[in-house]
């Protein structure tokens, strides 16, 4: 199978010939900057120029030879836009590592701190040194009875200001199209779209709520559907389901009611489980690879039978992370 096909298996809960991996194809799967350059050095891989894909959560392109290495099946739609050099400026990571940022979303220093700035000069994000991503500082309907439009909101919060990924501001639909396309044709992974997010969130930013509603209560075209949500959302599952959902993502597998082998049992033949193969809280960054092996291939045993299931890590690889894990828990989903 070509990795696009056994993508494409999973989703329709058929099982493909090997569990598909998903390694930085969306804002959940990906890996802290800081930790990229060590995860490279620890494979034998020669060093590269760092560039962080996501200024907010400092997260990292994931070069093409360590996708290779580890059989990734997925990439970010990302990755078909600011190919040129003009679209990054240089920066340097907490720890001193250079890097590139893109050239627009690019922080300033002041003391003690880094921020983003809106268009409009206001600090919406902040990252205090010793931290290692920025956070949220102002929310628009927080602070004002009457914000304005809801671009002009929008443009004042961080998460919506500062897009990702990175690429030329006021792209047409053209753009996207031609973009895509281009990287469709250059690469036969699985392509995660644009937009990622959360409950509801994807639908807010492109439509507006109301708007959004009335698109999900009728089918539009022949695409697969995938809902980032965290903590313990099980018992949110069948009304998802209902509406139309066809994947869950991160799969917290550390919350309550979250339980692999029941998730799979109650609703595994109606939902792709897109995530929860290793703990990322405790097993993760504080495991032994032995114990971080031995925890990926049970999760794989219970959520692989029957397709309905790619792997992924819940959510992003933290700088605290022993690359040597990494490694050993991309290696057990293929040798389990």
């Amino acid at each position: 199978m070509t990795s696009r096909e056994r993508v494409l298996s999973a989703l329709d809960h058929r099982e493909p010939d090997r569990v598909p991996i998903d390694f930085s194809g969306h804002r959940s799967s990906g890996v802290a900057a800081v930790v990229y350059p060590k995860l490279r050095e620890c494979l034998g891989l020669p060093a590269t120029t760092i560039r962080v894909d996501d200024p907010i959560q400092q997260l990292a392109i994931v070069d093409e030879d360590v996708l290779e290495r580890f059989g990734v099946d997925t990439i970010e739609m990302g990755r078909g836009f600011a190919l040129d050099e003009a679209s990054w400026a240089d920066w340097t990571l907490p720890d001193g590592t250079p890097c590139k940022m893109p050239a627009r979303a690019l922080p300033e220093r002041r003391e003690g701190e880094w921020v983003f700035r809106s268009a409009t000069g206001r600090v919406i994000g902040r990252m205090p040194d010793g931290a290692l991503f920025f956070e949220q500082s102002h929310w628009p309907f927080l602070e004002h009875d009457d914000p304005g439009h809801l671009s002009d909101a929008f443009a004042e919060s961080m998460w919506t200001a500062l897009r990702s990924p990175p690429g030329a501001p006021g792209l047409s639909a053209e753009d996207l199209s031609a973009g895509a396309r281009r990287l469709r044709e250059r690469s036969d992974r699985a392509i995660i779209g644009l937009f990622g997010g959360n409950l509801l969130e994807t639908g807010q930013f492109l439509y507006r709520n109301d708007n959004f509603l009335m698109l999900l209560a009728r089918e539009l075209a022949r695409v697969k559907i995938m809902l980032h949500c965290c903590a313990g959302v099980r018992t949110l599952l069948p009304h998802l389901i209902d509406a139309g959902l066809d994947a869950i993502n991160p799969v917290q597998i550390s919350c309550r009611g979250m339980d692999a082998a029941e998730l799979k049992r109650e609703f595994g033949k109606d939902l792709t489980f897109w995530g929860g193969g290793c703990d990322t809280r405790e097993i993760l960054p504080c495991g032994t690879p032995e114990q971080v092996r031995s925890h990926v291939r049970e999760q794989v045993r219970i959520l692989a039978p029957g397709g309905g299931f790619v792997f992924q890590q819940v959510h992003n690889i933290m700088a605290n992370v022993p690359p040597d894990n990494i490694i050993a828990m991309f290696d057990a989903v293929r040798a389990p």
